[in-house]
């Protein structure tokens, strides 16, 4: 539950982004602060895509990197701090 008798900034929204609506991300935790993401191509055709983190997500540094994932298959890219 949200607490709204305080003021505060509340972002809702995905923490991974990409240009391909057929990629399914995840972004996975990996402890000590460090997070993956996971992207998942179900097509049956391989998917140029860049990924990024919202800007809003202050969890990570910013990140943006282009991946291809070959049909079928996912790709684990680590986001380094």
């Amino acid at each position: 539950a949200l607490d709204v008798s305080k003021d505060r900034d509340v972002w809702i929204g995905n923490v991974v982004l990409c240009d391909q609506p057929d990629l399914k991300l995840a972004l996975l935790p990996e402890g000590d602060g460090r997070f993956s993401i996971e992207a998942h191509n179900p097509t049956d055709h391989d998917i140029a895509s860049t990924l990024r983190t919202a800007p809003e997500f202050s969890l990570v540094p910013p990140f943006a990197e282009q991946v291809t994932v070959k049909a079928g298959t996912s790709e684990l890219i680590r986001i380094e701090p």
